[in-house]
């Protein structure tokens, strides 16, 4: 069945950066106006669409990967009725909470100090990134496209931040943004994941119910920390359903979505 109401451009391949040899490509959903025009799609049909379709989502723009020959890349959220507590996670994290107080802040309260710990990550872990070529401005300007930030505070280094996240929470949904935390030689040990599980705890805390993940690949060292976070599910056969890293390796069902949901492909001139 084909939908009527999204637009769709496929972007050029490029290499992909997960996989050597690999060449990935993205397609984005657009809206309509009445003149046909492509817009933006809205908040609410961006949660809808991973909601419902199991897309990704960057920057309010909802995708889905469309490489060739590979369907690696498996959508995750985190249902948070589906942790079960642990008393050695918790005895962890709450000593790690102690130290260092997570708290939710708005695009208002993004400060410099945020974008030098933005900055100097990708210098650390991202060399080759397009997103160190991002200045001050066009980093403040990136936080407000965002409901709410995520921050651990170093309440015993006058309260300098050391990790942050972006994250839009619209009702009992959340999509998790780009992360970034101290790389630097005396930083706290695997600072990322135990940040991450701060901010799962603390949305769970506000009431949200799912966190959605992003992409999931097999076997890559990168996304290793992901098949370790709490009630994950992965989108199968039109629903989400309980995550088991070791049967649901592949996604299928792109090209299915991508029929029912679009009636019309946006042609670019990229030359």
């Amino acid at each position: 069945m084909r939908g009527d109401t999204f637009s769709f451009i496929s972007l050029p391949e490029h290499p992909c950066s997960y996989r050597e040899g690999q060449s990935s490509r993205m397609t984005l959903l657009f809206n309509r106006n009445q003149e046909g025009k492509a817009i933006l799609i809205d908040r609410e049909t961006n949660f809808r669409l991973m909601r419902e379709h199991g897309l990704f989502n960057n920057q309010d723009m909802p995708f889905l990967f469309t490489c060739k020959d590979c369907n690696s890349c498996v959508p995750l959220r985190i249902n948070t009725k589906r942790i079960k507590p642990s008393k050695s996670r918790e005895k962890r994290q709450n000593r790690f909470v102690d130290r260092f107080g997570p708290r939710f802040i708005t695009p208002e309260d993004v400060t410099d100090a945020h974008f030098r710990l933005f900055a100097n990550y990708l210098v650390d872990r991202h060399p080759k990134s397009g997103m160190n070529e991002m200045s001050r401005e066009q980093f403040l300007d990136e936080a407000f496209k965002f409901s709410h930030g995520f921050e651990m505070r170093d309440t015993e280094n006058a309260h300098k931040p050391i990790s942050y996240a972006w994250i839009d929470i619209l009702g009992n949904e959340a999509n998790g943004g780009y992360m970034v935390y101290d790389t630097s030689p005396d930083a706290e040990e695997s600072l990322g994941t135990k940040t991450l599980h701060a901010m799962i705890d603390e949305l769970k805390e506000k009431g949200v119910q799912f966190i959605y993940c992003g992409a999931w690949i097999k076997g890559n060292r990168k996304m290793g920390y992901k098949e370790n976070l709490p009630g994950l599910e992965t989108f199968r056969d039109g629903s989400w359903i309980e995550f088991d890293p070791e049967l649901h390796t592949e996604r299928t069902d792109v090209a299915e979505i991508l029929d029912h949901l679009t009636d019309r492909e946006i042609k670019i001139n990229y030359e």
